[in-house]
């Protein structure tokens, strides 16, 4: 694919979206526990040091 992505994280809702992004040769750093939305953002959340659920971390 040859992506340029400079300092993005990747990030995936689940394990399934995880491989096809790893598949299509993306670098996927943060994979949710829990697969929904509020579990994508507490995983971002995790990745980036601020506590989850509280405001003004990322």
């Amino acid at each position: 694919m040859g992506t340029r992505l400079g300092r993005a994280v990747v990030a995936a809702i689940g394990p399934i979206t995880a491989d096809t992004a790893h598949g299509h040769g993306l670098p996927v750093e943060v994979v949710a526990r829990e697969h929904t939305v509020g579990g994508l953002i507490e995983a971002l959340e995790r990745h980036f040091g601020a506590e989850p659920g509280r405001p003004g971390g990322v």
